[in-house]
């Protein structure tokens, strides 16, 4: 898994700050905090719970859930798979 080049993905981030917020939402109800106003808690449970799936399953290059070898090989996330293949084979 590239990291660096997820560090750099706002869908990464999203789903970072998601899965801080049902941290905070799972503290606060043990510590008698609720807020339950008509299944609140539900629904924003299962929205940061989507946020969170998505964002740390989705490469952000590539369709599917696994990181490409091409993605491996970037070093930024504006650089094109073209550009990659092109610095591979300048390489070889």
């Amino acid at each position: 898994m590239n990291l660096k080049l997820r560090w750099q993905n706002k869908t990464f981030w999203v789903s970072v700050i998601a899965l801080i917020g049902l941290i905070v939402q799972f503290v606060c109800k043990n510590y008698g905090l609720e807020f339950d106003v008509a299944g609140l808690n539900e629904i924003l449970t299962a929205v940061l719970t989507c946020a969170i799936a998505l964002g740390l399953v989705m490469d952000p290059t590539t369709p599917g859930a696994g990181d490409s070898s091409v993605t491996m090989a970037k070093t930024s996330i504006e650089e094109t798979a073209k550009e990659v293949l092109e610095t591979k084979e300048d390489n070889e």
